[in-house]
């Protein structure tokens, strides 16, 4: 009723700004994330430079030199190893985590950043290959046949959630993904003030707080896609369901009264809380015991199929060939992906190697004053191995191989199915064609599509889900 009244009550202009405000919202998103790296960046870089230049002893925005200022806490002076702890030793000391934490942070926003961007390519891509499809306009949409508007209702605000349970899954993953790596690169640190007690505490520190970051994510994301995956089996059902009632099989076979309350029920239904009831959902039958669909088609007195010409013109297109497209779109992307990544992996290795090399070559002839060399070398030592293991457990969070893998198989049954209809299609065109045997075969070909979308899903959800995130170092 709330809503009816909202609806009554919003005028043109009011949807025009909703409208306009959709549109901008992205852009304002990303804009404001942006400026949180920018802030980010600026704060830690003051307190790198208030760091390097308090300790030196140069007065920072008032504050006067280190030589003047110690740190009291009653009427004893902090001390850190045998020294009085100045406002210089405290900067030192902190700067590690300051420069951890701001990393972190940045590595975050950026990857919302990128997500956001990615995210308006990708479904501006799809619009296009869709358009592209040159869909008669004389086809209709699923939608438009009995039943099957009120579960695309509930099927799109199931949507709505994927994309965002997605992002969360990843965010946490990348963050641990990205850990281990800065912890080593905060080990590395000390070489280049070896001397130093406090840069070694400091990074001591932060190496112990990052771990521990990292650590304390695993623990507590246990089964850190079941949001994701229940959401997008819910919403891959409530879709499959859309078709099933467009050509009238499974738990709609000879139902083609409006059927509301089965509606309404299956709607229920699908909604899994528990593996026991997912496998009762994904299960392409009435019940856990009951017929098989496809056995059910061919012992039951068929019924005829109304409009049969028009469903069967709508799955071929909405639903086969736009299948297609999706994967076809996923595929590239992942296998683009995957190339990418093995580059930057082999790119790093191979740098490792030299660097190791030239750090070799560099103590062999006895550079080994030339500190600042042998620091770089020894730094790119430890990290770049790092690096590589690091893009390694991100193909691992993304699994672009075994989706891409799985993608093109789909997209190889799928246009098996495609022509199939296709060949139906002409068959019911001919003269004294069998229109009762022709609607059953494509029931049957419905149900044999839908089945293998479900093994799909269910490879993915193999693919995608894991007890909790891999910790690599």
């Amino acid at each position: 009723m709330q809503m009816a009244q909202d609806e009554a009550g919003t005028t043109p202009r009011d949807g025009a700004v909703a409208r306009a405000w959709n549109r901008a919202k992205p852009a304002i998103i990303v804009s404001g994330r942006i400026a949180v790296i920018l802030a980010i960046v600026v704060g830690v870089g003051v307190v790198v430079i208030a760091t390097i230049a308090s300790d030196r002893g140069v007065p920072i925005a008032g504050i006067p030199a280190v030589e003047d200022l110690a740190v009291r806490i009653g009427d004893r002076d902090l001390r850190l190893a045998g020294h009085d702890l100045r406002v210089a030793d405290v900067l030192v000391v902190a700067a590690p985590l300051v420069v951890a934490g701001g990393f972190l942070l940045i590595v975050r926003q950026l990857y919302l950043v990128v997500r956001q961007l990615k995210w308006r390519r990708r479904r501006r891509r799809e619009a296009a290959e869709i358009e592209a499809l040159q869909i008669p306009s004389d086809v209709p949409k699923q939608i438009s046949f009995s039943g099957v508007d009120t579960i695309h209702r509930a099927k799109s605000i199931v949507m709505s959630t994927v994309p965002d349970y997605q992002g969360q899954m990843f965010l946490r993953g990348l963050t641990v993904a990205v850990l281990p790596p800065l912890a080593v690169l905060l080990a590395a640190a000390p070489d280049f003030a070896p001397n130093d007690p406090r840069l070694a505490l400091g990074t001591a520190l932060g190496e112990v707080g990052v771990l521990l970051t990292a650590f304390t994510i695993v623990q507590r994301s246990t089964k850190p896609a079941e949001p994701w995956v229940a959401a997008r089996i819910r919403t891959e059902l409530l879709r499959r369901e859309e078709y099933l009632r467009l050509a009238l099989v499974g738990p709609y076979l000879a139902r083609a009264d409006d059927a509301a309350d089965l509606i309404q029920r299956r709607i229920a239904e699908l909604d899994p809380h528990d593996e026991s009831s997912r496998a009762r959902a994904i299960a392409m039958r009435d019940g856990p015991d009951g017929p098989r669909w496809i056995d059910h088609l061919w012992t039951q007195p068929h019924q005829p199929v109304p409009d049969l010409r028009q469903r069967m013109r709508s799955y071929l297109h909405y639903r086969i060939r736009k299948q297609v497209v999706w994967f076809e779109l996923g595929t590239e992307n992942a296998a683009q992906s995957d190339r990418r990544i093995s580059l930057f992996i082999t790119l790093s290795l191979l740098v490792g190697v030299v660097v190791v090399a030239i750090q070799v070559a560099l103590r062999y002839v006895r550079f080994f004053d030339a500190t600042l060399a042998v620091q770089l070398a020894t730094l790119f030592a430890l990290t770049l191995p790092t690096v590589a293991t690091f893009l390694l457990a991100l193909r691992e969070l993304y699994a672009f191989r075994g989706l891409a893998v799985s993608y093109r198989h789909m997209i190889n049954e799928l246009k098996h199915e495609q022509q199939t209809l296709e060949r139906l299609i002409t068959r019911l065109d001919q003269p004294n064609a069998d229109e009762a045997a022709i609607g059953r075969e494509f029931q049957a070909t419905v149900l044999h599509t839908e089945a293998l979308l479900t093994h799909e899903l269910e490879r993915w959800v193999m693919v995608i889900d894991r007890d909790q995130f891999d910790l690599e170092a």
